[in-house]
Formats: C-alpha cells, structure tokens, sequence
C-alpha cells in the first residue's frame, strides 16, 4: 500500500513494529500489510512522524503537534 500526503524527506515510525520509514519509501513503495486472504481483511496503521532534532517525535494532536521525547 503506497501512502500519499506526507511530509518530503520525513521518517516515520511504526508505532507497533517500531521500524522507521522515509517517506520516499512509503510513498514510492509502500508497506506490506501481512493480510490474512479474503475480501474483508483490513489492517490499522499508526505512523509517528519523528523529526531531526535530538530525537524528538511530534504526534498530530490537533491544530499544532505535540513534542514528545522519547
């Protein structure tokens, strides 16, 4: 599933797996969803975006993003 509307060179993390993407890959690639067969599979994706300085995370949280350290 390639993703759309993200922010140009910007990791994101997966919150469940924690592996870290850069938008390039997510929006040229995608990401492999492991889905069971059948019509009605579906999946629920939490991206973080992370951003460069000292490893700092913002998550979306209404009109301004939150800073949250890890």
């Amino acid at each position: 599933m390639r993703l759309r509307e993200l922010a140009p060179k910007a990791r994101y993390r997966e919150a469940r797996t924690g592996a870290v993407y850069q938008t390039a890959v997510l929006t040229e690639y995608g990401m492999h969803l492991e889905l069971p067969p059948g019509d009605w599979s579906n999946a629920a994706v939490h991206l973080i975006r992370e951003t460069e300085a000292r490893g700092t995370r913002t998550r979306p949280t209404g009109p301004k993003a939150a800073r949250v350290t890890p």
